[in-house]
């Protein structure tokens, strides 16, 4: 199932066989079929999902450079570090409180 690979490689790594190679691609080759069904249910939801990996197959969603993703889905969460002292006695700028669980 797995053979040892040339020394381009840490010698503990392990590379997959040749039908574990194409298991894997005949997988991704159904679950492309299947994010293609799913995407447009995630539209309508209004979930935007973006395929950030340039040399993927899927073709469900469109590309978007990982950076640009990162800092899409970041949006205002402000930078680290952040104030933690004392968090769950902190107010909400709007000044309701927040839930806690228990």
């Amino acid at each position: 199932m797995f053979t040892r690979i040339p020394t381009s490689y840490h010698p503990n790594q392990l590379k997959p066989s040749f039908n574990a190679i194409a298991s894997n691609n005949h997988s991704y080759r159904k679950m492309d079929v299947m994010l293609n069904d799913l995407a447009p249910i995630l539209r309508e939801s209004g979930l935007e999902v973006y395929n950030c990996n340039r040399r993927s197959c899927c073709t469900a969603f469109d590309y978007v450079p990982f950076d640009e993703a990162y800092w899409d889905c970041k949006g205002g969460v402000p930078e680290e570090p952040w104030d933690l002292d004392h968090w769950y006695d902190k107010k909400p700028k709007d000044g309701k409180r927040r839930r806690t669980a228990g």
